[in-house]
């Protein structure tokens, strides 16, 4: 068994903030820590934040530190810690000359990692001296002290020591003012409730208490320290209640009133004695102190505004800072001090999307708008991003329009050869629009040339066009006229609606009678060509393709039938219609309609109702005989469509709330994202296909699209966590699981409060009671927080909930099964309640409930059938084939079947586990007969199920437990992630060579691998596979996941000669780019993210010249490297 590992999204997660001058003295950056790379960002002047460039660091990053590489460098320097203990020192160092390229590892060193437990409170290190000390605090009972030197000819020589004491160091803090320039201060446990503070000083090869500053108390609160640069020089230690400053003479504390909650980050602000803290609640405040004659004096602290909660907090120029959110998106905010003392101003600048961590993510595959819906954020920040391929809308020039006008465009009327006319409408008032590449200008029409037309009765009208540059068209209810220069020389009659193209033909309709006229422009006279009266009255008749002299198709559309036919004329006057195909569609007004013919044998037509779906059809233009698809839902405000040419390749815009583009590729329509919202109005430019005018927030815009796709990434703001997302194809809904925080005041008084979402502001929510006994809240003198529960259905295309169900407080919904029986759906809801208010679940329930789409005659989304109460949380479930319900809870498994009579389930078996402490993770196979799970102190079991026989339980060695999450590959091999960032493959299969060395554990470990992610959900499925590309072996046992950082990946089962054949090519890698990637060819995985590596190499031939090619897979005379990207790129297919 061969595991391929390869990521589709990076993490998000920020793990730390740097800022300074990193690569001239010119520039300054922001240098983001990712857990797998280097970003520097730069602030532009219109506070915009870009991404410069980026570097992969191997290894999972856990903190950073500004340093330089040389003491005499004018730039700075970066030293990163990993999981591993490893310390990287990145430097541009005095090499410009291949700019950011020149960017790379200086220095390599392992630290040793044997002496004590990790540090609780997670690494910290900062540089001392000139920059060139480093000093780390990464394990609890010691500290690690580096240094190094460069020589002339770049020789690295590279040092370190580690400093121990008799107890705990709780931390190490900077210390700011020149006399500390290499002294820190070690805060260390002298008992259970007090610190002590040590300033040490390297000697030698030791860490020395500096005499001159003695010891001093730290309060048993101490949370956070900050350097202290005023004339003393020290550090400010920070708690939840008490603020200690340590100046050059003495130690002082004083009181601290932190109503905000404790403080998570303390930066400095406008002066020395000026810090802007936040804290853990979302609040900021200021603090200041006042010293004199060496002594603290005055402390002062006020909480002035919120803001999201922050995990990291760097000061930037001009008191900017850019805030890492911790459930929310990143900001760049400032803060303006006001006129008074202690009046500040917050303003936020600007948001970037943060979808770290993921919670869970799903992929709606089986559409051609396939999307991957991940669910990030936490309780009020709670939200989904809806991740899609997309284009970019890129801006070539705008002006001001602040209302969206009414925009007819007018055919080759422009003065300019190469430019294009529009006319726009806002209230009585109309403008022409002259565009042209790089030019827009509009004018009044009264001031507009003669030879242009001034309309008038804008209230009425329903079409303006133009014929042949020559004559215009205005249709109103009142007649439609027909222009010359500024004479109307031909009128009609009234119509409720009309439409024209572009060369002479003029549709009206008027109750049930639709006639259509031509004009002539020779003699300047208007003929009746044809008539027909439909059976009910006409809502909106429209060419379908105005601008193509070949094409006269229309639609005429009823206004009752949810129908609408599709006509064509005869070539002469006075001819019944060449055929009217009826097509029915659901909706009740009728907006756009277009044809699209993206090949020789593709001619589709795609219709728009208020519906806000694209209606589309497969289209026969000779017979007019269409086939009708399955409609895509787009936004939920009716559609427009436009076509632009991009890369010489068709392409259609359909706008809405949200934009998507189509195009045709491999036989089949394929959906994108556009990256703009509220694209209010679209039109193409007659003489540069590729060229658009839009209207967009308060401004009129030429843009041009570029051809290369990118991941489009749309937040949608919920305002609760979700979690456990199933999709609903039948109903194309999301169930999934939400909870929001629930406030119980002193006393179990007060009622309790949720937090507003769009799940509590559904008006037509159910609740489900609890049945099983009392489980009122108890009385405690203090406000405390608790989750409440939903059962929600979210509209599969608008992501709005349709259907919500509450559950009991601080009932969990700890899982969501789904199954069909009888013509209906159903899912069983699997919940945990903790009665007895600890953690432990001792009581829960399944539900049984039908789920069906709301509908004009009824709005229940969920009907409960059955329900079941429990001795115990159910902590996972599934439907076998034969309809038995499996049930994991804490300390056994149980099996149940539905009795629909009474509403019930009936205990049909019920086997004990043993003694479980608690279970990390646990999953079903697919049917149901097998049962994977992880508790915290025991190994990793496999359960076996049988229909008529006791169910047998395998184990694996007791190095493995605590498996966070698991998932099985095929029947008989299983993937699991631990908590320290390893993978691990386990299989039931005996070994293939008994023997002395064969294992006692049946459940058998085939390898494990280091990862830089820990999954949050493992998913099976191929979401980002190209609709057109068939599965193939490669991708019938895929998996997806999501992860806590942000990340989110695929593992994919690979034959063992591709396996060995990739695993030789990733350690030719390895041995070409020598950046300490650890290769062992016996770890049955291939880390398909390495292996891109080799797409950036020029001479790729060369490193693979050695590559050993597995018998079975060579490919004639291909050469090596030819053959290694074949069979990598098919992977690739899967991820990148």
């Amino acid at each position: 068994m061969s595991v391929y590992l390869g990521t589709y999204k990076d993490p998000g997660r920020i793990q730390s903030l740097l800022y300074g001058n990193f690569f001239s003295l010119e520039e300054k950056h922001i240098a983001v820590a990712f857990p797998d790379r280097l970003e520097f960002w730069k602030i532009n002047q219109d506070n915009s934040i870009s991404k410069e460039c980026s570097f992969k660091v191997s290894g999972v990053v856990v903190c950073c530190a500004v340093v330089k590489f040389r003491p005499t460098d004018q730039v700075h320097s970066i030293a990163t810690l990993d999981s591993n203990n490893r310390l990287l020192i990145h430097s541009i160092a005095d090499d410009f000359s291949q700019g950011k390229d020149g960017f790379k590892v200086r220095i390599r060193a392992e630290l040793d990692s044997t002496i004590s437990a990790m540090n609780t409170h997670g690494p910290k290190m900062f540089a001392l001296g000139k920059m060139d000390e480093l000093v780390i605090h990464f394990q609890e009972a010691s500290v690690e002290y580096c240094t190094w030197t460069v020589s002339s000819n770049d020789v690295v020589k590279f040092q370190s020591f580690r400093q121990q004491k008799g107890g705990l160091i709780r931390d190490i803090a900077q210390l700011g003012g020149d006399h500390f320039s290499r002294n820190f201060l070690l805060i260390v446990h002298v008992s259970q409730n007090s610190f002590r503070g040590i300033i040490v000083k390297p000697s030698g090869d030791e860490l020395k208490e500096d005499e001159k500053y003695p010891p001093f108390d730290i309060a048993s609160d101490y949370n956070y320290s900050i350097p202290y640069y005023g004339k003393e020089g020290g550090a400010i230690m920070i708690g939840r209640n008490t603020l200690t400053v340590c100046l050059a003479n003495a130690a002082f504390s004083s009181d601290l009133d932190i109503s905000g909650g404790r403080f998570s980050h303390v930066v400095p602000f406008v002066n020395p004695q000026s810090f802007l803290a936040f804290t853990a609640k979302g609040k900021v405040g200021l603090i200041q102190i006042e010293t004199e004659g060496g002594e603290l004096t005055a402390v002062d602290f006020d909480i002035f505004a919120s803001i999201p909660r922050a995990s990291h907090v760097v000061a930037l120029d001009d008191q900017k800072y850019f805030v890492a959110g911790d459930l929310c998106d990143h900001s760049l905010v400032q803060f303006i001090p006001g006129k008074e003392e202690g009046q500040i101003e917050l303003k936020v600048l600007g948001k970037i999307l943060n979808s770290a961590p993921i919670i869970d993510v799903l992929a709606i595959e089986d559409r051609c708008d396939r999307r991957l819906v991940v669910s990030t954020g936490g309780f009020s920040e709670g939200k989904l991003v809806i991740i899609k391929d997309g284009m970019k809308l890129n801006c070539l020039t705008s002006i001001p329009q602040p209302t969206e006008p009414v925009i007819y465009q007018l055919h080759k009327a422009s003065p300019d050869p190469k430019g294009s006319l529009f006319l726009l409408i806002h209230d009585n008032d109309a403008y022409y629009l002259s565009v042209s590449p790089g030019n827009l200008k509009m004018v009044k029409q009264e001031e507009s040339p003669e030879s242009l037309p001034i309309f008038q009765k804008f209230q009425s009208t329903s079409h303006i066009s133009c014929i042949n540059g020559n004559f215009f068209v205005q249709i109103n209810s009142d007649g439609f006229y027909i222009w010359k220069n500024r004479t109307e020389i031909v009128s009609g009659p009234g119509s409720s609606c009309g439409h024209a193209n572009n060369f002479g033909f003029i549709c009206i309709a008027e109750g049930e009678m639709v006639r259509w006229y031509y004009f002539d422009q020779k003699t300047e006279k208007l003929i009746l060509w044809c008539q027909q009266r439909f059976l009910k009255p006409v809502q909106a008749v429209r060419f379908v393709e105005p601008d193509n002299e070949k094409c006269t198709l229309c639609v005429v559309f009823l206004q009752t039938e949810n129908e609408f036919y599709l006509v064509d004329i005869e070539k002469s006057e006075n001819r019944p219609l060449k055929f009217a195909t009826i097509c029915s569609v659901p909706g009740e007004i009728f907006t756009d309609v277009t044809i699209c013919r993206f090949a020789p044998d593709a001619t589709f037509l795609f219709v728009s109702t208020d519906l806000g779906k694209l209606e589309y059809f497969v289209l026969d233009e000779d017979t007019g005989k269409v086939k009708y698809k399955k409609p895509i839902h787009i936004g939920v405000r009716p559609l427009k469509f436009c076509k632009v040419i991009v890369k010489d390749q068709l392409h259609v815009l359909i706008c809405s709330d949200q934009v998507s583009v189509v195009r045709y590729e491999a036989g089949a329509l394929t959906f994108c994202h556009l990256d703009v919202k509220e694209l209010n109005s679209v039109f193409n430019l007659e003489h540069f296909g590729d060229m658009l005018l839009y209207h967009k927030e308060n401004e009129l815009s030429i843009g041009v699209i570029p051809g290369k796709q990118t991941k489009s990434f749309v937040p949608i703001h919920i305002g609760e966590t979700i979690e456990k997302m199933h999709y609903d194809k039948a109903t194309n809904m999301i169930i999934a699981a939400a909870s929001n925080e629930m406030v119980i005041g002193p006393n179990n008084k007060d009622k309790a409060t949720k937090p507003p979402s769009v799940i509590t502001a559904f008006e037509m929510a159910q609740t489900q009671p609890w049945t099983g006994g009392d489980i009122s809240e108890p009385s405690i003198p203090a406000r405390y927080y608790v989750s409440a529960y939903s059962l929600v259905a979210l509209d599969g295309d608008r992501y709005m909930p349709i259907g919500v169900v509450h559950m009991a407080l601080r009932e969990e919904i700890t899982c969501i099964v789904s199954g069909t029986a009888l013509g209906k759906n159903f899912i069983i809801v699997g919940t945990g309640i903790a009665k007895e208010h600890t953690d432990k679940m001792d009581s829960g329930r399944l539900l049984l409930y039908e789920v069906n789409r709301p509908t004009s005659e009824s709005n229940v989304v969920f009907k409960c059938v059955a329900e079941k109460i429990c001795n115990g949380g159910i902590i996972a479930a599934k439907i076998s084939k034969k309809n038995v319900i499996r049930v994991l809870m804490e300390s056994q498994t149980m099996e149940f079947v539905l009795d629909e009579i009474q509403g019930n389930f009936d205990v049909k078996n019920s086997e004990s586990l043993g003694n479980c402490v608690y279970s990390v993770t646990s999953k079903f196979n697919s049917t149901g007969d097998l049962l994977i799970y992880s508790d915290v102190l025991n190994p990793v079991s496999l359960i076996r199920f049988f229909e008529d026989a006791p169910q047998e339980r395998i184990c694996s060695s007791f190095d493995y437990k605590f498996m966070f999450n698991m998932d099985f590959l095929t029947r008989h091999y299983i993937i699991g992630f631990s908590n320290n960032f390893t993978s691990t493959v386990f299989t039931d299969l005996e070994a293939e060579n008994e023997g002395e060395n064969e294992s006692t554990f049946k459940l058998r470990a085939l390898g494990t691998t280091k990862v830089g992610y820990i999954p949050n959900n493992i998913r099976s499925g191929t979401p980002f596979l190209p609709i057109f590309y068939k599965n193939t072996t490669l991708s019938k046992n895929a998996r997806y996941f999501g992860t806590i950082c942000g990340a989110i990946g695929v593992i994919i089962h690979i034959e063992p000669q591709i396996f060995k054949l990739l695993k030789n090519a990733e350690i030719c890698l390895a041995n070409y780019f020598n950046d300490g990637k650890n290769m062992d060819d016996s770890v049955p995985f291939v880390d398909g993210d390495y292996l891109s590596r080799m797409l950036n190499i020029e001479d790729v031939e060369k490193v693979f010249e050695d590559v050993e090619i597995p018998d079975g897979i060579q490919q004639g005379n291909l050469k090596k490297h030819l053959v290694i990207f074949k069979y990598a790129r098919e992977l690739w297919k899967l991820h990148l």
